[in-house]
């Protein structure tokens, strides 16, 4: 009797344990990716102020980070930080309206090849100056404060960043 129970409980165990396995592997397909950061700041970056920021999404086909107004006049947050395990964005696209002219601008940054293959502790964020997108790549590399070369970002202040749009100043 104590076999019987001891051979039921271990293929019940196995069992049970094939089932979780099979269940967690379903988790695991879908995008790869690494742990980094989408941020923008518009108050610490200077661009607030002038415009009014209306649509962004960062990602492609599996895309994580994205806010947009309800009706076409509605602003979003130019403040948001998104920390977390998603792919390598292929585009960053922003839609704003310049507040001076009323102007609505739409630019759609194609990132693929500027970013690199590992976005392990990086982080993405974009500035608006006017019509034109910029958007930058931040190292986990800190660096001494307001060392050069500081970038319109003002994270470019206490790390290694690089402009990859509208020029590509990382090299993989």
């Amino acid at each position: 009797m104590n076999t019987f129970f001891t051979k039921y409980l271990a293929r019940s165990c196995g069992v049970a344990f094939l089932i979780a396995l099979m269940g967690l592997s379903g988790c695991a397909t879908g995008p790869r990716g690494s742990y980094h950061t989408f941020s923008i700041n518009g108050g610490y970056d200077n661009w607030s102020e002038s415009i009014d920021l209306l649509e962004y999404d960062y990602g492609g086909a599996h895309s994580m980070v994205r806010d947009k107004g309800k009706t076409e006049a509605d602003k979003v947050s130019t403040a948001t930080s998104i920390n977390a395990t998603m792919p390598n964005g292929e585009y960053l696209y922003a839609k704003w309206r310049i507040k001076s002219t009323g102007e609505v601008v739409e630019k759609r940054a194609d990132l693929r090849g500027r970013l690199p293959d590992n976005m392990l502790d990086h982080g993405i964020t974009f500035v608006i100056d006017g019509q034109q997108l910029y958007v930058f790549l931040i190292t986990p590399i800190k660096k001494a404060y307001r060392t050069p070369p500081i970038l319109r970002t003002h994270l470019s202040k206490s790390y290694v960043s690089y402009e990859i749009y509208p020029n590509n100043t990382f090299k993989k």
